[in-house]
């Protein structure tokens, strides 16, 4: 009987060990292939995964630019009897290699997405297409230099001919027009940087697309802010050069660092009302120039009317000029006959020359205060002389560390750089490690924070807050800020 209890209790207890053994090794099994399962599927997602509707959007995109640019090669080969070869070229400069260019760009994206969104025949990489192709998207410098919005205009009143085939080409595009469709490669590689940083934004980390994205972001970044920093360049030197082609004189307006700003019609005030006289203000980088004729001077005070100032115009001698840096603007309160009116004062040598100043409206006027008071504050805290000759070549205009909050809403020490209209933001003052960048375009609004009064805020498409070390410095930095916007 003992025998027969101690078998039976043997038998129970290596049952119920076997069945725990048993039960062990299901789990361990299942955790097993729960594991492998896992880790094959995040390899499967390291290797393939590129986001799908970025790359969808960018490649519908270029198929949309294409087709606008072979509409302009349809229209200009109609044109060609009614425009001369040069006029079509500056129409839309380089629009034959343009396409070209980009006709093998959308080959190559269209390669790589029908290969299920992972390495495409010749083994490149999504980043590694744009960084091969950005030596051949210089082809755009040719129309960032070239291209002026206004030409087709002026065209237009030359050559009634033409006018009257933009009218009939507008007509039959219904929902496009020619001033639609001439900017299209401008606007198409500034938006090249936008559409590669929202891919590398929305592409996994561990992703082996990851870092060569970021390297195509960065070098077509670069790209486009080199050739926006041309278009500037090229703007900013016809503008010298026309307003040295209006003027009856021997001073030559034209130099290498000479920078034009803005210009308006103004009237000066004297303290008899009949001996105001109306002059055209130019402002540029060091001086500030007033213009006139005596034809002007003489219609106007024949009529007294803006037009025929403006017909007289042709015939324009420099009135006086002055140099910025011994200039300084204060505001003119209303009153006795002075609306919107700004006093300037030139400290000559043993005197000092006042001009009283009246504009068309008291935004017309703030402005000016604005862009004379900020332009004067860069020639003397940024030794802007010195930039015009050296640094200006690299299109820095300021440089210099900041706080900068970023998405998580965490504050990181960043070296800053203003170069052109764009703003840089880099781990380090070395600058090759850029980690963002900020385009001041004219829908671009900056404000100084209400809760910290040495942050600024730069609003664009999202919020980019920075916060300097002293008010002063803020007030450098949003000054700045303030004229390159405008």
């Amino acid at each position: 009987v003992k025998l027969k209890l101690v078998h039976d209790m043997i038998k129970s207890v290596v049952s119920v060990a076997t069945q725990r053994i048993e039960v062990d090794l299901c789990v361990v099994q299942a955790a097993l292939r729960k594991h492998i399962a896992v880790k094959k599927y995040k390899e499967k997602r390291r290797v393939s995964l590129v986001p799908r509707l970025p790359l969808q959007e960018l490649i519908a995109t270029e198929r949309n630019y294409l087709q606008h640019l072979n509409k302009l090669q349809e229209v200009f080969s109609q044109w060609k009897e009614i425009l001369s070869r040069e006029e079509l070229f500056l129409l839309c400069p380089n629009l034959d290699s343009i396409v070209n260019v980009n006709k093998e760009l959308l080959v190559r994206l269209e390669k790589y997405a029908h290969s299920i969104w992972a390495r495409n025949e010749e083994g490149n990489t999504l980043g590694q297409i744009f960084i091969q192709m950005a030596d051949f998207l210089r082809v755009y410098t040719e129309f960032f230099i070239n291209y002026d919005m206004n030409y087709s205009y002026q065209l237009c009143v030359k050559n009634p001919d033409f006018e009257r085939a933009v009218q009939k080409l507008n007509n039959s595009l219904k929902t496009s027009s020619l001033e639609l469709l001439l900017p299209k490669p401008f606007q198409r590689l500034l938006l090249y940087p936008i559409l590669l940083e929202r891919l590398v934004k929305e592409t996994p980390k561990d992703n082996f697309e990851y870092k060569q994205l970021k390297k195509a972001h960065v070098t077509i970044s670069r790209l486009a802010n080199d050739l926006n920093e041309r278009k500037r360049n090229a703007e900013d030197k016809r503008a010298v050069f026309r307003i040295q082609n209006s003027l009856n004189t021997k001073f030559n307006l034209v130099e290498a660092s000479r920078i034009f700003k803005r210009e308006a019609i103004v009237t000066r005030l004297h303290t008899k009302r009949e001996k105001n006289i109306m002059l055209k203000m130019y402002l540029f980088n060091d001086i500030i120039v007033f213009a006139s004729s005596q034809k002007s001077r003489d219609s106007m005070r024949a009529s007294g009317s803006m037009s025929s100032f403006l017909e007289a115009y042709s015939q324009d001698s420099i009135h006086s000029l002055f140099q910025l840096n011994r200039v300084s603007v204060f505001y003119v309160p209303e009153g006795n006959g002075v609306n919107h009116g700004m006093q300037l004062v030139v400290s000559e040598t043993q005197k000092f020359v006042s001009y009283t100043l009246a504009f068309n409206s008291d935004e017309e006027r703030d402005n000016w205060v604005l862009s004379i008071k900020t332009q004067v504050d860069l020639n003397q805290n940024l030794n802007f002389k010195q930039l015009a000759v050296g640094d200006h070549t690299k299109g820095i205009i300021k440089q210099g560390w900041l706080h900068y909050r970023n998405w998580h809403g965490s504050w990181k020490r960043r070296y800053v750089r203003l170069r052109g209209q764009t703003f840089f933001i880099f781990r380090s003052d070395e600058g090759d490690d850029i980690v963002g960048q900020v385009f001041l375009g004219t829908d671009v609004k900056v404000a100084k924070s209400q809760e910290d009064p040495t942050c600024f805020i730069i609003k664009s498409e999202s919020e980019h807050v920075f916060k300097a070390d002293s008010q002063n410095d803020l007030h450098n930095w949003f000054n700045v800020v303030t004229y390159t916007i405008q």
